[in-house]
């Protein structure tokens, strides 16, 4: 059925010409209601019958109208509404005129708007009793479902048009027999509404409900629902009529089908599934839990039932697993994974990785939490077993990496602070060879000697030296800076004694508690830098100072030598082999090693210098 914009109808095989004529012959009066049953319009087969509900009925609820009943009919309306089947409902009350008369409302959907129902209401005000049920037969068709008359009396059954075209038949294909009728239902399903409708006829039901499958035309079946009611009872007042629709529900059949199916695999899954799975309420409570669940922690399913996810969570991971849930809940996001720990029943820690999806209701509104839970216990133990392993590689790695540094520093920590006395006895034997005549014989042999002994003194000392470089632990001592320096003027006699050079020295105390050679080598270092970078022909004046500042001792050795451009060579001033001067002997070593040595005890070393005006270096020990 077509209408178009001036309510012309086409297409129709009901003999009618527009929407206005066609919806009057439904019933006495029909009303349009939307879900909610407020009445919109009103149409009706006389001029008085409408005025009456235009008055009564349009612009208010049909629960106003039949108080009575007023749950069954909204309850109805929205029944056509999701279903789109039409509904009836038989009750006795007043018409729109105020007579007290028996009523009977056919809800249809509207076919030309999906909110809204037609309520077809007829009232028994004439005898006219065959038109009434023509009308009524009329709302069925319009509704799409197809309609059945039976005369037990007789044996005959009457199809309508929309019941034949449901099955695929046509008129004269389908007889009007009962064995007919009934040899179109399945054989599973014959007994069953042969029972249904003797238990109707025999009054044990109010009316006739059943639902089973009949054969179609090509062969297949369709899911059909009966609903019917004896209408006529002979003088014995024994069942003669009964009269019914049928209702093709074979997508929801399908549809109920597909979703058991859904439910029984997921039954399966969840009951035998291999991880732990369980069903949790927007609150946290256990729903269900599968065996696997039940193992992995040691509850039955009653206690878990009995309990919450938050009683047995590790209270250090509890926190992040609720703020996880709230963000799901609020639709910040969909899923989450999560590491985390449970308290078994035996009061063990178990390590599970949660996976958590939530499943809402069609409205929007949470319904449970589908929970996976993976036991990682071991993996988690496995994985802290190779991190510790990790850490022990990592630090004897460390261990290693320092004992060759300290290998390395002392290798040229020896070859370093032996050039001094070498450099001593190779000057005077070349002074000898060459008959220079810078010292006599006698002293020649006395600075030779004296330079052998520092040498021996010295190699004994970085012996020593090399047994604590070698290990972690490094003994301090009380130090006597004054002897220390004249050791070390000892070693250098030599040039000190060819450059003229001269010491000042200021203390403020005479000794400090240091591991001896690092504080030897430091001073002779800092002292041998300050003679070997000397300004030509100028006397070398060097000055060494020793002071507390609070808990630390600070030393300082400043020289008037060449001094040290700090913005060319400061970030080289302390690196390996930062040679600074081209032309002197120098190694790019001393440095290096000094701060080495200073920082690996928690102390400091920095510089102060200009060119051409001297260097001091000032060390915090």
């Amino acid at each position: 059925m077509v209408i178009n914009q001036q309510g012309i109808i086409y297409g129709s095989k009901a003999g009618f010409s527009t929407f206005e004529s066609w919806i009057k012959h439904l019933g006495t009066l029909v009303l349009e209601t939307n879900g909610q049953g407020f009445v919109f319009r009103a149409w009706a087969t006389d001029d008085e019958l409408l005025e009456s509900a235009h008055r009564l009925y349009v612009g208010r609820y049909v629960t106003d109208l039949y108080k009575k009943i007023s749950h069954e009919t909204l309850q109805k309306i929205k029944d056509c509404l999701l279903l789109r089947q039409a509904q009836e409902l038989v009750f006795r009350g007043s018409d729109s005129l105020g007579k007290n008369v028996p009523v009977a409302i056919r809800f249809i959907p509207a076919f030309y708007n999906v909110d809204l129902v037609l309520m077809v209401i007829n009232y028994p005000q004439t005898d006219e009793d065959e038109i009434r049920e023509k009308h009524w037969r009329l709302a069925v068709e319009a509704a799409g479902d197809g309609l059945w008359d039976v005369n037990l009396r007789i044996g005959k059954i009457y199809f309508s048009d929309s019941l034949r075209r449901i099955l695929g038949f046509a008129e004269e294909e389908v007889g009007n027999e009962l064995d007919d009728a009934f040899g179109l239902i399945h054989k599973d399903d014959i007994d069953g509404f042969r029972t249904a409708i003797d238990d109707h006829v025999q009054g044990r039901t109010t009316s006739l409900f059943h639902e089973h499958r009949v054969r179609t035309r090509d062969g297949s079946y369709k899911w059909l629902l009966s609903r019917g009611r004896v209408l006529n009872f002979d003088e014995d007042n024994k069942p003669v009529r009964i009269v019914g629709i049928e209702i093709d529900i074979s997508n929801i059949k399908e549809t109920e089908d597909s979703l058991r199916k859904v439910h029984d695999s997921f039954q399966s899954a969840f009951r035998y599934s291999s991880i732990g799975i369980a069903l949790v309420s927007p609150e946290g409570r256990w729903l269900e839990v599968n065996n696997s669940l039940c193992r992995m922690l040691g509850y039955t399913q009653e206690e878990f039932l009995g309990m919450s996810f938050q009683d047995i969570t590790y209270p250090e991971d509890l926190e992040k697993d609720l703020e996880l849930v709230q963000q799901v809940l609020k639709g910040e996001i969909e899923t989450y994974s999560l590491e985390k720990r449970y308290i078994s029943k035996d009061h063990h820690i178990v390590w599970a990785l949660l996976k958590v999806s939530l499943v809402r209701r069609p409205d929007g509104s949470p319904d449970f939490f589908i929970s996976q839970v993976i036991d990682i216990t071991q993996e988690k133990e496995l994985r802290l077993q190779l991190g510790e392993n990790n850490e022990k590689l990592t630090a004897t790695t460390k261990e290693l990496e320092e004992k060759l540094a300290r290998i390395e520093e002392l290798n040229y920590m020896i070859a370093h602070n032996l050039r001094g006395p070498v450099g001593n006895i190779s000057m005077i034997i070349n002074s000898i060879r060459n008959n220079e005549g810078i010292f006599s014989f006698e002293e020649s042999m006395d600075h030779i000697v004296a330079s052998s002994n520092a040498l021996i003194q010295s190699l004994d000392t970085l012996m020593e030296f090399s047994k604590i470089k070698l290990n972690t632990s490094i003994p301090y001592e009380a130090c006597n800076v004054w002897d220390l320096i004249s050791q070390i003027k000892t070693q250098l006699h030599s040039v000190i004694f060819s450059s003229n050079a001269t010491f000042e020295l200021q203390a403020a105390l005479d000794t400090i508690f240091y591991p001896r050679q690092y504080l030897e080598s430091i001073l002779y270092n800092l002292i041998s830098n300050a003679l070997k970078y000397a300004k030509k022909g100028v006397p070398p004046v060097i000055r060494i100072t020793l002071r507390k500042e609070g808990d630390r001792t600070v030393l300082t050795v400043a020289d008037n030598g060449i001094g040290i451009d700090l913005e060319k060579y400061g970030n080289k001033l302390f690196k390996l082999n930062g040679i600074l001067h081209q032309g002197y002997d120098s190694k790019g070593l001393g440095l290096f090693l000094t701060r080495t040595q200073i920082e690996s005890l928690g102390g400091s070393i920095s510089v102060r210098s200009e060119v051409g005006k001297g260097t001091e270096f000032i060390v915090i020990l």
